[in-house]
């Protein structure tokens, strides 16, 4: 794996498999109650519970890198972000903007 950091990664898997039960149950609660957790994609579950044994590592990463690291191996396919790092500073700009400014600051189309 280039750039890969091994130990991170076995301490993530580590961390989830033994919160595993603690994970799970969290995640369940936040599903609707008609769709139980065993009904998502085991692949994609198994990354959920390493998103969250990775979150709550003391020491670890901002929960915005875990996010945007978890979304981007999720959903390759669909750049959720441009590649160039200006275009990128752009999609900052812009969400910290957002994320700033009252919401009077967004204005919904009058038709």
């Amino acid at each position: 794996m280039p750039d890969a950091e091994v130990p991170l990664f076995a301490r993530i898997v580590r961390a989830a498999v033994a919160q595993q039960d603690t994970i799970d149950h969290m995640l369940a609660e936040a599903l609707p109650a008609d769709w139980p957790l065993a009904r998502i994609d085991p692949v994609l579950r198994a990354l959920m519970r390493a998103a969250a044994a990775e979150l709550a590592m003391a020491g670890g990463p901002p929960a915005k890198v875990v996010i945007n690291e978890y979304l981007d191996e999720t959903f390759p396919a669909v750049p959720l972000r441009p590649a160039d790092a200006l275009g990128r500073a752009r999609v900052r700009a812009w969400t910290l903007y957002i994320a700033t400014e009252p919401t009077w600051a967004i204005k919904a189309p009058s038709y």
